[in-house]
């Protein structure tokens, strides 16, 4: 415990009116390291904040005539540095003195007697802890709801302009095989075939689009995730196949299986995703992904890693942004965003970065298990690393 509060508590205040005894608390957190402070009076306490931003505050409930009474200078404490945690000391503790203290903002109280003088400094770092592992559930819950609304826009947003550009697309390709049909010379052939090619290209983020749009209606079910994993890769590998790309060797090595809660056409399309993206990092060089599906903590983890160039720095802090894309202008960016929130309303989580030891990079889509087969221990992941750019 003393070695978080080392790294962790750096700066105490004391407020306490007897002297003797404020010297002795403020002695005992300056030999644990801490840069501690004490005043006898609640005027002092405030005027010391002026230049000193405590991590902990220790008040003592009872300040006596020399100051203000403890819950008196608390909002101000409060007001003046709203990140310390604030724990209540007194000699005569009671229900209704420790309730007006947590409504006014102190994280904790305790009684003088019943708080061994050894003990205070493990006690209170246990209690800041507390705070600090509260606070950062609760600011992580805040970004959360604060993505989701974002998110939910950007979603009606892109459902409605899907549907639009989806109709006029539906045109252009009606238009096109008009003029197909007409006496074209040779040269206005070419840029019919161009017209058509640009319309597969709008088609085909459109349908992207549109499916983006349709995360937040998903039903979910229990979904093999080997299989939807096994299935994505046995349709890259034809794909390569067909493209004359053998050259990228995709290898696996999975669990038994583990069940999650998910939609299957759209996990497996998160999947592909992830390894798309792999594929086309390395684009026509000889390069490898490997797969990997393992059991950790009662979630199903999937490494997809390469042997490609990584992430660029603009691409690790933007890789799962919508339409952030390094592909250039014929593509719409949305591949690792779409396959976040996929997974993020699946209750998983999605993280990505440069591999270590070598280049490549390397993407793990964690989702909680709902039920599985046993499953055979693996190794750690595999150290090549996979990316989204």
């Amino acid at each position: 415990m003393d070695h978080i509060a080392l790294n962790e508590l750096r700066r105490v205040l004391v407020v306490e009116d007897e002297s003797k005894l404020a010297q002795n608390y403020e002695k005992l957190f300056q030999l644990k390291g801490c840069e501690a402070r004490h005043a006898l009076d609640g005027k002092t306490a405030i005027e010391l904040l002026e230049d000193f931003e405590p991590d902990l505050i220790l008040l003592d409930l009872n300040l006596g005539i020399i100051g203000r009474n403890g819950l008196d200078i608390l909002p101000t404490l409060l007001a003046k540095c709203p990140s310390s945690c604030v724990i209540v000391f007194t000699g005569v503790g009671s229900v209704e003195s420790a309730v007006k203290a947590l409504q006014l903002g102190a994280w904790h109280m305790l009684e003088k007697k019943a708080t061994p003088f050894e003990d205070l400094f493990t006690i209170v770092v246990t209690i800041r802890n507390r705070k600090l592992e509260f606070d950062r559930m609760r600011d992580a819950a805040l970004r959360n709801i604060e993505h989701q609304a974002r998110m939910n826009s950007t979603l009606n947003l892109a459902n409605g302009v899907a549907h639009d550009v989806k109709n006029r697309v539906s045109h252009l390709s009606v238009l096109t095989s008009f003029l197909e049909s007409s006496n074209a010379t040779r040269e206005q052939m070419q840029w019919i075939e161009s017209l058509r090619s640009s319309i597969r290209l709008l088609d085909s983020s459109v349908t992207q689009l549109y499916e983006f749009s349709k995360i937040q209606k998903m039903i979910c079910s229990s979904v093999s995730f080997r299989e939807v994993i096994e299935s994505s890769t046995q349709q890259i590998k034809q794909r390569l196949a067909s493209e004359h790309r053998q050259m990228i060797s995709i290898s696996s090595n999975f669990a038994d299986d583990a069940l999650v809660e998910s939609n299957s056409s759209m996990l497996a399309m998160a999947v592909n995703n992830v390894i798309d993206n792999a594929v086309d990092s390395i684009g026509k060089s000889k390069g490898c992904i490997k797969l990997s599906l393992l059991a950790v903590d009662g979630a199903a983890e999937f490494f997809c890693c390469d042997d490609g160039p990584g992430f660029s720095s603009e691409g690790l802090e933007r890789a799962d942004m919508p339409f952030f894309t390094t592909k250039g202008k014929s593509n719409h960016g949305n591949g690792l965003a779409f396959t976040k929130e996929v997974v993020v309303s699946c209750g998983g989580s999605i993280s990505f970065g440069n591999n270590k030891d070598g280049p490549g990079a390397w993407v793990k889509i964690s989702l909680p298990i709902s039920s599985i087969d046993p499953i055979t221990k693996m190794e750690q992941p595999l150290s090549i690393g996979a990316a989204s750019r």
